[in-house]
């Protein structure tokens, strides 16, 4: 069954997809700049811990709004 939804609801999950997506950039950013030397690996970890833990809660969040598809892609892309 379709779920009707106004424009703000849509728009509001293609922003919860965009801001996931950057931060799963932000991650790969991290760890690259990790594997180059210039991040210890323990701030590393506490800020990929950090920065996972947002990006599931985003697909949380997705997935409550009734937007399997895009808690699905961001799974896959993560």
């Amino acid at each position: 069954m379709l779920k009707a939804q106004t424009v703000q609801e849509v728009s509001d999950e293609i922003d919860m997809v965009d801001f996931a997506i950057a931060c799963i950039r932000g991650l790969r950013h991290l760890k690259e700049t990790q594997d180059r030397g210039e991040l210890d690996s323990v701030t590393y970890h506490f800020l990929a811990r950090d920065i996972q833990a947002v990006i599931e809660e985003v697909t949380r969040s997705l997935l409550v709004f009734g937007a399997k598809g895009a808690a699905r892609k961001i799974k896959w892309i993560f």
